[in-house]
């Protein structure tokens, strides 16, 4: 095993870097997409919705899945579902097939991120482990930034099909070098614990809650019978979760929240991915729809974050090596602040040289 760890490690880049980069890669076709199936944005905007939902929803069942049935199982069953997924997304006749194989899609993609990472954790000895995971997380957090650009380029010459023909290649080439390079997970201990029923639905349903009332906000306002109802339902959900949590072998482990150090990690990713997620949907329909660049020239414009990522995420990893987690932390945080205040300052007459 040892002799293979970089082997080992590009494995578990491929399969990831192929599930982070979906959750992005539609988004310069959105406006194609759209238009083909002649839909509103509300409605296209379910492709990538529910994606990031399935997605959210499918993470914690990761340790389940793990002690039921393996790590190299789970990877593979991953991989193998996120592929068959990304072929009926390519052959989706109407908007609501798109719809549902996006979220066949994230079935398989939920759990890739967390296995990879688990693996990862188990196979490289503490001294190398935050080079390990600076290069692994290139696919995982580069995905949003070169995301576009790939799709970008695909929806162009292609057309928007494409941009899920991509992952099949992919897909197979994963599972072949998961069979020969990670092959020694099939030896680990297994078990059978009970699953937590209760608590994946009180789950499940604050989930979908707190995206139905985000959703309502734009639509009807805070005062609106449809945001009160949704807030109540997420308060209750949350609550009954909460509650859930608390039996033996429950769904997620809260404790993790006694921690103080873990918490200040989450709240920081949390708004991290708020900004770049959230930001990385609207750029493509503003550089689209109100600047008028073609969707090869918005997906090019998006080139450079991918190719910044690219050079500073190795940078970042020994820096946590070293201790440094913090000061890298605040300042990535600041940055993608500066940034997004940069894009808001776009109009018809912004320069090339500005949006980049």
């Amino acid at each position: 095993m040892a002799d293979n760890k970089k082997l080992i490690l590009i494995t578990l880049m491929l399969g990831t870097s192929m599930a982070a980069i979906d959750s992005s890669i539609v988004n310069v076709s959105l406006p194609v997409i759209r238009t083909h199936f002649g839909v509103e944005v509300d409605n296209v905007q379910w492709v990538v919705t529910a994606y990031m939902i399935s997605f959210c929803l499918f993470i914690p069942l990761t340790s389940w899945l793990k002690n039921r049935i393996g790590y190299f199982y789970l990877y593979t069953g991953c991989v193998t579902v996120f592929t068959i997924g990304s072929l009926l997304c390519s052959l989706s006749v109407n908007l609501e097939m798109l719809v549902a194989a996006r979220v066949l899609q994230a079935i398989g993609g939920g759990a890739m991120s967390p296995t990879s990472l688990a693996i990862l954790s188990d196979t490289f000895p503490k001294e190398e482990r935050g080079s390990a995971i600076g290069w692994w997380g290139i696919g995982n957090v580069m995905g949003p930034a070169l995301g576009p650009t790939l799709g970008g380029v695909l929806t162009h010459y292609f057309g928007w099909p494409s941009v899920f023909y991509i992952n099949i290649p992919i897909g197979l080439l994963t599972l072949w070098m998961n069979y020969r390079y990670l092959g020694f997970l099939k030896n680990q201990p297994r078990n059978k614990p009970r699953f937590d029923m209760m608590g994946f639905a009180f789950f499940s349903f604050f989930i979908v809650s707190v995206q139905y009332a985000t959703s309502v906000i734009a639509k009807k306002g805070l005062s609106s019978v449809e945001f009160i109802a949704a807030l109540a339902a997420c308060l209750s959900s949350f609550y009954l979760f909460i509650r859930s949590a608390r039996k033996p072998q429950a769904l997620l482990d809260l404790s993790v929240f006694k921690s103080a150090v873990f918490n200040r990690a989450a709240i920081v990713v949390v708004i991290r991915s708020i900004a770049l997620f959230g930001g990385m949907f609207f750029i493509p329909f503003l550089l689209q729809g109100e600047v008028g660049f073609t969707e090869i020239q918005s997906g090019l414009l998006m080139l450079p974050n991918a190719l910044m990522m690219l050079v500073t995420r190795p940078f970042a990893g020994r820096m946590a090596d070293k201790g440094l987690t913090r000061n890298i932390s605040v300042a990535g945080i600041i940055i993608v602040s500066i940034s997004f205040v940069f894009f808001s300052r776009i109009d018809p007459g912004t320069s090339v040289g500005f949006i980049i």
